[in-house]
């Protein structure tokens, strides 16, 4: 394999990893916020894939 193409591997590897990161970080977070009492309200996904996510809590 030429250099190049290990150059490209790793970039697509780089970017799965951070697809994959992201979604981990997701569902850790959603599962703590509603171990916690939250639900979630509204959730939207940004331009540049930010997630913004409304919670609510009753008590």
């Amino acid at each position: 394999m030429s250099c190049g193409g290990r150059r490209s591997r790793r970039k697509h590897d780089e970017t799965w990893l951070g697809k994959v990161t992201a979604r981990h970080a997701y569902h850790l977070t959603a599962g703590t916020l509603e171990a916690q009492g939250f639900s979630m309200a509204e959730e939207t996904v940004e331009r540049d894939g930010t997630v913004r996510m409304v919670l609510r809590r009753f008590q």
